[in-house]
């Protein structure tokens, strides 16, 4: 995923859940009490009950980073970087010293997404261009009623249609319907799928 479809993702993201938020107030305007709410839109009373008390979509908490993550030295390795001190070896090996637990491999890939802004960026053309709804609410399977969860939708991103039950076409058909996001992350998906059957690497960087 390049940086510049990471952040259209994001964006979609928050705009879905501000849609969400929305939705959320103005059933509670409309008199639905909690438990009617949550049935409609398929999040928890405690939830729909919570978010009922802000003005605007409430903040994820992000749990406490562990020494098994890189970024859990974050600030450590950025004062490193910015002197210059570029070796991966080298500061796998300084933060070892502080107390990381985790595998040369996830450092990498933090090294790594420091170096890409900083090569030259070619010019390209947006993969798909998209404005998410103003009110999208949870996607629900169109045989059971149930909302799709978050891992099917993920499983259903990445399996291309040839190989998809009756019931899983038809929750993908759901899916685009209701979903920009999911539309750009299967869009993805099935571009990889296929670079990754060429065996073609050169092709993953465009």
């Amino acid at each position: 995923m390049t940086q510049r479809t990471g952040r259209r993702v994001r964006h979609a993201h928050r705009q879905s859940r501000q849609a969400v938020f929305d939705t959320v107030h103005a059933l509670n305007k409309e008199g639905l009490s909690c438990s009617e709410i949550a049935h409609r839109t398929g999040y928890g009373r405690r939830s729909i009950a919570k978010w009922l008390t802000f003005e605007t979509p409430p903040d994820r908490q992000k749990a406490a980073l562990k020494p098994t993550s890189p970024l859990h030295f974050e600030a450590f390795l950025a004062a490193c970087w910015k002197d210059g001190n570029r070796c991966r070896r080298h500061l796998f090996l300084d933060i070892i010293q502080r107390g990381y637990t985790g595998s040369f491999s996830n450092l990498e890939r933090l090294l790594a997404s420091w170096r890409r802004p900083e090569r030259p960026i070619k010019d390209s053309a947006p993969i798909i261009s998209y404005q998410p709804g103003r009110d999208t609410v949870p996607i629900r399977d169109p045989e059971t009623g149930h909302v799709i969860s978050p891992v099917v939708a993920a499983a259903l991103c990445i399996k291309p249609r040839s190989m998809l039950t009756v019931s899983q076409a038809r929750k993908v058909d759901a899916l685009k319907q209701g979903s920009p996001e999911f539309v750009l992350m299967r869009s993805l998906g099935m571009r990889f799928r296929g670079i990754f059957r060429s065996r073609d690497p050169d092709r993953l960087d465009s």
